[in-house]
């Protein structure tokens, strides 16, 4: 899914771009290609913090569970903004 994402990516910055090289075209592909980059990261945050939560849940350890709930809720926050 991450190949035919990042081919729809390049699709739309092309023709956002087009064969003019009009500041609107290539800021709103730079927009689209950094906002892609973006979803990737955070869904692999999510994806690594939920297997940490499950491994925490396992061993029932409420405080460091937390802990690490709030540091990966951090994490994903500093790189959406």
């Amino acid at each position: 899914m991450i190949k035919y994402l990042g081919f729809f990516v390049i699709s739309i910055a092309w023709m956002a771009c087009g064969s003019s090289s009009d500041e609107l075209g290539q800021s709103n592909a730079i927009r689209i290609q950094i906002d892609s980059l973006a979803i990737k990261k955070v869904d692999s945050l999510k994806y690594s913090w939920q297997k940490e939560c499950e491994f925490y849940e396992e061993v029932q350890t409420p405080y460091l569970f937390d802990s690490i709930y709030k540091a990966r809720m951090y994490e994903i926050e500093q790189t959406v903004h």
